[in-house]
């Protein structure tokens, strides 16, 4: 949670614009369903569509001397392996506590309605499941990850900071 935040942040303060991976898996997915992006649900997706998140990074970097990737559309462990052919901070941003009112109130749109009643009551559980996956695989391969439970704004601001200094 705050991964739009942010990165709109980065634009708006720095001019630095950002990429929404999450728009990309889904263009993917509804211009060629036959590569099966989402067919097994969000676990399968990220490795999937790493590769060619590669590459389009990797073309981009010609072109544009700064730019935030933001979603949750890619692990840890595929920023590192970015980390080792693009110059680049990165940081995940999770959270260890949320609600359905606080999941709907810091959305830019209400994608949480579209669900079905029984999705969205298991939504905040299976976001802190998520975010514990990323924490420790942030752990694992010594990258930054934010806490959006504790001082949301704060936490923001301090995620903010780390990816401009």
């Amino acid at each position: 949670m705050g991964k739009s935040t942010l990165a709109k942040m980065l634009l708006t303060r720095k001019g630095i614009s950002y990429i929404p991976a999450d728009l990309l898996t889904h263009a993917v997915n509804d211009t060629y369903p036959d590569l099966g992006l989402r067919k097994n649900g969000w676990d399968s997706i990220p490795d999937k569509f790493f590769p060619l998140l590669k590459n389009i990074l990797l073309g981009i970097k010609f072109y544009e001397a700064g730019f935030t990737v933001e979603g949750d559309s890619f692990f840890p462990s595929h920023a590192k392996e970015l980390m080792k052919e693009i110059e680049m901070k990165c940081c995940f941003l999770g959270t260890s506590n949320i609600n359905l009112k606080d999941i709907r109130g810091h959305s830019f749109y209400d994608w949480v309605g579209t669900r079905p009643e029984k999705e969205q009551q298991e939504l905040p559980g299976w976001i802190i499941e998520k975010s514990n996956m990323f924490k420790e695989d942030c752990e694992k391969y010594g990258i930054t990850y934010f806490d959006m439970a504790i001082e949301r704004e704060k936490t923001l601001e301090a995620a903010y900071d780390f990816l401009i200094s």
